[in-house]
């Protein structure tokens, strides 16, 4: 995002962590990110390929951005994606 959106967002005095709603209308998808840098030039964001996949985006389309608070998680399951988490001697270290 461009700086004067770090500008405009700390004037507002937003919860943080600083967390955007991302929305395609075009093709009726949300998601929410944060921001990893305010360095993009005015009326731009930059990001990642896989995000653009995942909102059906190319480049130059138009999106819709507001700030979002979301609540915070309470539980979390995590899967190994292979036996050898199960060869960590000290999982908690981890």
């Amino acid at each position: 995002m461009a700086p004067s959106a770090l500008d405009r967002l700390a004037s507002l005095h937003i919860d943080y962590p600083m967390l955007i709603e991302l929305r395609n209308d075009a093709a009726e998808r949300i998601s929410h990110y944060g921001v990893l840098e305010f360095i993009a030039e005015e009326g731009m964001i930059y990001m990642p390929y896989w995000m653009m996949e995942n909102m059906l985006l190319q480049e130059g389309d138009i999106v819709r951005v507001k700030n979002m608070t979301l609540p915070k998680g309470t539980y979390v399951k995590l899967q190994p994606n292979t036996k050898d988490f199960l060869d960590i001697s000290n999982p908690k270290a981890m």
